[in-house]
């Protein structure tokens, strides 16, 4: 885990629900915020990624490879993050998420997969 990771996925996640269940907003406002201005960075981010993906080498595709084969940590964030949303009652940024998601592991498993 690197730490755009943590900052971006880990520590919202945390502060959200500690906010939930002491009944502070506010932190549950804050890690909102953060997770949707994350996912709109991924909703612009992502199809540049796919057009530098088409313009790299061989061997940049296999070290894209080799970071995103296992995307167990990730795809549980994601899966904790979407509940969290929906048990916040956030259906606005829970759709911007969902869609964010979608995106991210399309183009992670179109890396793996084109990358030999």
């Amino acid at each position: 885990m690197n730490w755009i990771f943590i900052v971006f996925n880990l520590i919202p996640l945390l502060l959200g629900w500690f906010g939930f269940s002491a009944g502070q907003p506010e932190l549950v406002t804050i890690a909102i915020v953060v997770i949707a201005a994350r996912a709109a960075l991924v909703l612009f981010t992502v199809p540049k990624m796919y057009i530098k993906f088409q313009k790299s080498d061989q061997l940049t595709r296999r070290y894209h490879r080799q970071q995103l084969k296992k995307p167990a940590v990730v795809f549980i964030v994601s899966f904790i993050t979407l509940w969290s949303l929906v048990v916040w009652g956030e259906e606005l940024v829970l759709c911007m998420v969902v869609l964010s998601t979608a995106m991210y592991h399309g183009m992670r498993n179109h890396i793996v997969r084109h990358s030999y």
